[in-house]
C-alpha cells in the first residue's frame, strides 16, 4: 500500500511539474506578446499628437508677443519630434513587467500568504492552499499529457488511412511520423493533428486547422477563424501559437490573410529552400519566389522605394535590374551615390554623381531634361515619351537616401519634381535607404518622394515600425514582416501584385558587374533644335514679388494659404511656388484653416513680414 501511494505521489508530482510548465508557457506568451510593443508605440504617438494639439491651442490663445513667440517655438519643436524608440522600448519593458507581476501574483500569494496567516493569526487551515495548488497543477498536467498521448494514439491507430494523413503528406507504415518530415516537423504536425484537445488550454478553441502540407520551405496550414478572431488578432497571439505547437524559437512563423476573411494562412519555415540564386545576364526578373521557386518578373522602369538595413543585400539585389537598363539601347542609368561605394562598380556603364556638388548638378540636369521632354510632349500632344538612344528611358538611383538628404539637401527640390512628374517622361526614380524613417534627425526617406513610389522592395529592416514605414501602416498586420526576414538577399515586394511571400533575390557579384559591356554615360543633349522647333519660346513665369502678392491676396484674413491654392492662380507648380517663396524668406509652416482643420502651407504673418522686407 505504501509503495502504491508513493508511486501515485511521484506520478502526481510529475503531472504537477507539467502543469506548472504549461502555466509558465502561457504566462510567458502573455508577457512577450508582440502586440504590447505595437500598443505602446501607438500610445506614445497619441500622447505626442495630444501635445501638438495643446501647443496649437496655447498659440491661438496667446495674448502678448512674448507668449506667441514661446508658443510658436513649442509648436515648431513638437512638429519635428518623433516617437523615440528608446521611450517605446522603456514603456514596453514596463508593460511587460506589469504583466509578469500579475501572472506571478497568484503563485506568489500561495507561497507566501498561508505561512504568514498561520503564524500571525493562527489560521492553520490556510496551509491547505499548498496541497490544493499542487493538486490543481497535477490535474492540469494530467489533462495535457492525456491530450498529447491521445493524439499520438489516434495517429498510430489510423496509420495507412487517408483520413489520418494531412493533405500533401503520407505516413510511414506502422510508425507515428510523416514520410519526409524531420523530428521537429513531426512533432509540430502531431500537435496540429491534436489541435482540438489542446486549443482550449491556450484560448484558441475558436480556431480550426485544415490539413497541413509540407513542401521545400516547411509546413503550411490554413486556419479557419470563428468568433472575434481575425488574421491580425492571430498575428498578435503568435507567441501563444508557437507555445502550443512547440515551434523552436529560431524558426520563422508567417501569418497572412487567407482566401476569405475567416481564414488565415500559417507558414512555419522549418526548412531553407536550396536554390541557386547566382545571377547571369540570361536570368530575368529580380529573383525567385521562396515558396514556389518560380522566377519573380519585374520591370526596372518604375518608381521604386528600396529599404534594408546594412548587410541585408539591398545594393546587390538591385544589380540585375540595373544591368538590364544598362544593356538596353533605349535605357540609361544615372547613379547618385553619396556613400561613394556602390557607384564605383558602374563606372563606364552609368552616369555617376558622388560628391554633394555633383549630386546637385546632375539632379538639376535630369530635372531640366524632364521639363524639356514634358514641353515637347505637350507641343506634340503626346501622353507619353517615346525613348530614343539619344534621349532614352532613364533610371535615377539615389543611394543612400540619408546621405543625400544630409549632404545635398539643395538637390531635394529637383528630386521631388522628378519623382512626381518624371514617369510620363520615362524618367524613373529608385530611392534606396538603410534607415527607412521619414522624420527626425538622420531620416532616410523624404515623405514627398515616398508618396510617389508605386513599388516597395523591403529587405530585412531593424523593426516592425520601419517595415510599416516602407510597406504601409497596415503592413505588419497583413503579414508583411520585413523585420523578420533572413539576411542577406530575402525581400518582400509590394506593388506588383504579390502577397507577403519572400523573394530570394539574384546575387550578382562585383565581378559580374565589372565584366558587363561599357556604354556611354547619359548627358543631357545640347542640340535639341530639331525637337524643339515645334515649341514656342519658354515662358519665364511670374516674378517672385508677383507670387507673394497673389499669396497675400488669396490669404486675406485667414491664418495661412496652401501652395496648391496659389498654384491655381499663377503659372507655376507647387514645388516652384515653394522655392520662390522660400527665396523671399517665407518658411513653410502649419496653420488652421477656416474649417478648423490643420493645414500646411504659408502663414499670413510670414507672408506679411516678407512683403515688408521687400518694400524696404
Amino acid at each position: 500500500m505504501a509503495d502504491r501511494i508513493r508511486a501515485q505521489m511521484v506520478t502526481a508530482s510529475h503531472y504537477a511539474r507539467l502543469g506548472w510548465i504549461q502555466y509558465w508557457e502561457v504566462s510567458l506568451a502573455y508577457v512577450m506578446d508582440p502586440q504590447v510593443r505595437t500598443e505602446t508605440h501607438d500610445a506614445v504617438e497619441a500622447a505626442l499628437d495630444a501635445k501638438r494639439v495643446a501647443a496649437a491651442k496655447r498659440k491661438r490663445r496667446a495674448v502678448t508677443a512674448e507668449e506667441k513667440r514661446a508658443a510658436e517655438r513649442e509648436v515648431q519643436r513638437l512638429e519635428h519630434r518623433v516617437a523615440s524608440e528608446l521611450e517605446v522600448d522603456a514603456r514596453t519593458l514596463a508593460a511587460r513587467a506589469s504583466r509578469l507581476a500579475r501572472r506571478l501574483a497568484l503563485p506568489a500569494g500561495i507561497a507566501l500568504v498561508p505561512p504568514w496567516l498561520a503564524v500571525s493569526a493562527g489560521v492553520w487551515p490556510a496551509l491547505l492552499a499548498w496541497p490544493a495548488a499542487w493538486l490543481w497543477l497535477a490535474l492540469q498536467g494530467r489533462a495535457r499529457t492525456m491530450a498529447t498521448e491521445g493524439s499520438q494514439d489516434t495517429a498510430g491507430n489510423a496509420a495507412g488511412t487517408a483520413a489520418m494523413a494531412p493533405t500533401g503528406l503520407a505516413t510511414s507504415e506502422g510508425e507515428d511520423r510523416w514520410i519526409g518530415a524531420t523530428d521537429v516537423e513531426t512533432r509540430i504536425l502531431r500537435r496540429l493533428d491534436a489541435w482540438g484537445e489542446q486549443a482550449g488550454a491556450y484560448s484558441l478553441s475558436e480556431i480550426t486547422p485544415t490539413a497541413p502540407t509540407l513542401d521545400a520551405s516547411g509546413i503550411r496550414v490554413v486556419l479557419t477563424l470563428a468568433g472575434e478572431w481575425t488574421p491580425s488578432k492571430l498575428r498578435s497571439k503568435q507567441a501563444v501559437l508557437r507555445s502550443m505547437l512547440q515551434i523552436p524559437t529560431e524558426m520563422r512563423v508567417e501569418i497572412a490573410p487567407g482566401a476569405s476573411g475567416h481564414e488565415a494562412v500559417v507558414r512555419i519555415r522549418t526548412r531553407d529552400r536550396e536554390v541557386d540564386v547566382s545571377w547571369t545576364p540570361a536570368r530575368h526578373g529580380i529573383g525567385i519566389d521562396a515558396d514556389s521557386g518560380e522566377t519573380v518578373e519585374m520591370s526596372p522602369y518604375q518608381r521604386l522605394l528600396v529599404a534594408g538595413e546594412s548587410g541585408s543585400g539591398k545594393s546587390v539585389a538591385l544589380r540585375p535590374l540595373l544591368a538590364r537598363v544598362a544593356a538596353d539601347p533605349h535605357g540609361a542609368v544615372v547613379y547618385l551615390d553619396a556613400k561613394r561605394v556602390e557607384a564605383a562598380l558602374w563606372r563606364g556603364k552609368a552616369r555617376l554623381a558622388r560628391t554633394p556638388e555633383e549630386i546637385r548638378e546632375v539632379a538639376a540636369e535630369v530635372r531640366a531634361e524632364m521639363d524639356d521632354r514634358l514641353a515637347l510632349m505637350e507641343a506634340r500632344q503626346q501622353a507619353s515619351w517615346d525613348p530614343t538612344p539619344k534621349r532614352p528611358r532613364m533610371v535615377v538611383v539615389i543611394d543612400e537616401g540619408t546621405e543625400v538628404i544630409a549632404a545635398a539637401s539643395e538637390a531635394l527640390a529637383s528630386l521631388r519634381s522628378i519623382a512626381m512628374m518624371g514617369r510620363a517622361a520615362e524618367i524613373h526614380m529608385w530611392w534606396c535607404t538603410q534607415k527607412p524613417v521619414m522624420s527626425g534627425h538622420g531620416k532616410g526617406i523624404d515623405p514627398q518622394i515616398a508618396a510617389q513610389m508605386g513599388v516597395q522592395i523591403c529587405l530585412r529592416v531593424a523593426s516592425a515600425a520601419e517595415a510599416r514605414t516602407v510597406l504601409g501602416e497596415q503592413a505588419t498586420a497583413q503579414g508583411w514582416d520585413a523585420h523578420e526576414l533572413p539576411a542577406p538577399g530575402a525581400a518582400l515586394i509590394r506593388g506588383i501584385g504579390r502577397g507577403p511571400h519572400p523573394v530570394f533575390t539574384w546575387h550578382a557579384t562585383d565581378d559580374d558587374i565589372k565584366t558587363l559591356p561599357e556604354v556611354p554615360a547619359w548627358h543631357r543633349p545640347t542640340d535639341t533644335s530639331q525637337e524643339e522647333n515645334t515649341t514656342d519660346t519658354a515662358d519665364t513665369g511670374p516674378e517672385p514679388r508677383e507670387v507673394l502678392d497673389v499669396a497675400l491676396r488669396l490669404c486675406g484674413d485667414a491664418q495661412g494659404i496652401r501652395a496648391d491654392q496659389i498654384a491655381a492662380h499663377v503659372d507655376l507648380d507647387v514645388l516652384d511656388i515653394q522655392e520662390t517663396l522660400k527665396a523671399l524668406g517665407v518658411p513653410g509652416g502649419r496653420f488652421y484653416g477656416p474649417d478648423g482643420s490643420r493645414q500646411r502651407g504659408f502663414r499670413r504673418e510670414d507672408l506679411e513680414a516678407a512683403e515688408e522686407s521687400e518694400d524696404e
